[in-house]
């Protein structure tokens, strides 16, 4: 073993609380960013599985007495959106809304991640500190304002999301503890929709009437 290895050795040895404090912080840190960064991809991918396996419309149209002239524009028009990669995501009268939608849920994420994000990790180094110093009033504080937190951020989130029943396609928004307790992933959760009253996975889609 060469000399540099060994006084490297010694180095951690003489330094352990420290080691391993500046291990934990990166361990943590990487774990974070690798967190939020494969939250985003499965949510893109979540949301092709639903759309595919769901079969949800490419189109909606609602009237009377449609002649075969009709039926067959309409037939037509199908077939031009289903040559979109992603047309069966989509209806004629909203496909702007849907974008729009999208964009909003994803500032609103964003926006609850600035907020979370710095809070959990002063949260995960006063634990550090107090393990290795004994200090845990900066713990307890930060776990107080966690709590607000989480609180806030839990209101947040409630008010501005509403879901999409996969059979009836019903806009919906559940109660509160329902919302929060359901089985979930990134895109979806497993909630009871109030028009066909079938226990489903739900597609989570920002609330029209926030900003009304």
């Amino acid at each position: 073993m060469s000399k540099l290895k060994k006084k490297m050795f010694r180095d951690i040895k003489l330094n352990k609380s420290q080691f391993i404090a500046i291990f934990l912080m990166v361990f943590l840190g990487v774990l974070v960013y690798g967190g939020v960064r494969s939250y985003m991809d499965g949510m893109i991918n979540t949301a092709e599985v639903f759309y595919r396996e769901n079969n949800l419309e490419d189109l909606n149209v609602v009237g009377n007495n449609f002649s075969k002239d009709d039926l067959e524009k309409i037939k037509n028009i199908r077939n031009f959106l289903t040559s979109f990669k992603d047309g069966s995501q989509k209806t004629i009268h909203d496909i702007s809304s849907i974008m729009e939608e999208k964009e909003k849920r994803k500032k609103m994420y964003k926006k609850m991640l600035i907020v979370g994000i710095p809070v959990e990790i002063t949260g995960i180094v006063t634990f550090v500190i107090g393990i290795l110093q004994g200090i845990w009033i900066p713990f307890f504080v930060t776990t107080a304002v966690y709590t607000i937190c989480a609180v806030f951020l839990a209101n947040y989130w409630y008010k501005r999301i509403e879901y999409i029943c996969p059979e009836c396609h019903t806009r919906f928004q559940p109660r509160k503890m329902e919302t929060l307790l359901a089985n979930h992933n990134p895109k979806m959760r497993k909630l009871t929709c109030p028009s066909c009253r079938r226990k489903i996975w739900s597609l989570e889609v920002y609330r029209k009437e926030v900003d009304a």
